[in-house]
């Protein structure tokens, strides 16, 4: 008898991204963040070198660390080049923020090269390749070179994504049952063909 082959799940789908069953625990925290480093990475625990946390607090509700492994020998370039983030959702967000669309955001933004890589879920949180890179600080966003920078950067994101891929919206351009469309200013399709109008609430 054959065998039904299924289809696998898209590169830039949640369930292509390995879910481990455990949590992260802000009353427990190096403990639970330990567990969850090490189901990802079971190698760091017999391996030489400390396994080290470090929390960052620009974050407003989520729990921000990041998971260091200090192989001997090694560069700070080189232990930064294997760390791991660690992001743990704040308690209640859920209600707030849809987590499944936040993934599927991620994981279609890294299969772009436009985010970190990302490794894996657990039960309240990411984990995600670690980036260099320096927090804009409010005096940081008043520099033209700064603020044009980062508006360029947004701009390439709506205008060159499938945000269809992750909106639930109904397209703006579906035309009415009596055979008229609904009026929406088509004048900018030709800039992303193909695409539904980004929305800027995503």
């Amino acid at each position: 008898m054959g065998t039904i082959a299924l289809p696998s799940a898209r590169a830039d789908s949640p369930q292509a991204v390995r879910h481990i069953r455990l949590s992260y625990d802000n009353a427990n925290s190096e403990t639970s963040a330990l567990k969850l480093i090490l189901a990802l990475e079971p190698g760091w625990e017999h391996s030489e070198g400390k396994i080290e946390f470090v929390r960052f607090t620009d974050g407003i509700t989520n729990t921000l660390l990041k998971a260091v492994k200090r192989r001997p020998g090694y560069s700070e370039q080189q232990i930064d080049q294997e760390s791991i983030l660690l992001r743990a959702y704040g308690k209640g967000t859920d209600i707030l923020i849809d987590r499944e669309r936040e993934t599927l955001s991620h994981s279609l933004l890294a299969s772009k090269d436009l985010a970190p890589p990302l490794l894996a879920r657990f039960d309240n949180g990411l984990m995600y390749k670690f980036i260099e890179g320096i927090v804009c600080a409010p005096e940081d966003l008043r520099r033209q070179e700064v603020w044009r920078g980062v508006a360029k950067r947004l701009g390439e994101w709506h205008a060159r994504l499938p945000i269809s891929a992750i909106s639930s919206e109904p397209s703006l351009h579906k035309p009415m049952t009596n055979g008229c469309t609904t009026g929406i200013d088509k004048s900018g399709e030709d800039i992303t063909p193909d695409k539904s109008v980004p929305n800027v609430w995503t």
